[in-house]
């Protein structure tokens, strides 16, 4: 950690020393360095420009990390007697080129996605007159499979008779038993869709 104090110091009056310095530094400290003392700067200046397009798909922590990995010796190309620019300023317009790129890369024609087209407000009043009838119908089915499978299998039993019946002349059940079933069945009808909705 000695490299962030002396970093620390140098970086105030940039010299040929802090070049030399900036140039002797590996990869993992000049990414600890630029971290520590200049994430919170660099981050702001990526969303004050990515503010501008708000459809694109990137995010400045993304931005900040990609930079790290790929920019580290734009960075120390640095050299403090070019234009006498201090480092912060020099750090600070590479990454804002850097994120340049990045938007220029994602508004070309063929990356671009065009989320603007059709606001949500206006999808909300598109109406589809079938949905409904079709959603009830289905709802309905439901109910009524749920409620056969709720059924005990002597009901069950009564009910396929019933249906087999219903073409045939001979009746296999009396009036009186026909009756009982059905205000039984309707019963266990009417109870199971009263509680049900």
């Amino acid at each position: 950690m000695k490299y962030l104090q002396k970093f620390l110091d140098l970086h105030q009056t940039p010299t040929q020393e802090f070049d030399e310095f900036l140039h002797s530094l590996k990869d993992n400290q000049l990414i600890m360095i630029l971290d520590y003392f200049y994430k919170n700067e660099f981050i702001k200046n990526i969303k004050s420009t990515l503010i501008r397009f708000p459809y694109i798909p990137l995010e400045a922590e993304d931005i900040y990390i990609e930079f790290l990995q790929t920019y580290l010796e734009e960075v120390k190309k640095y050299n403090s007697t070019d234009k006498n620019v201090k480092f912060l300023n020099f750090f600070l317009n590479i990454s804002k080129f850097y994120t340049l790129n990045k938007i220029r890369y994602w508004l070309r024609k063929k990356r671009i996605h065009n989320s603007l087209m059709t606001s949500t407000d206006e999808l909300l009043y598109v109406l589809d007159e079938h949905s409904e009838e079709q959603i009830e119908q289905r709802i309905n089915q439901i109910d009524t499979e749920n409620f056969y499978h709720l059924l005990t299998d002597k009901d069950k039993n009564i009910i396929k008779i019933l249906q087999n019946s219903i073409n045939q002349k001979d009746k296999l059940i009396t009036p009186s038993k026909l009756k009982e079933f059905k205000t039984k069945f309707l019963t266990k009808f009417n109870n199971y869709f009263h509680f049900a909705h």
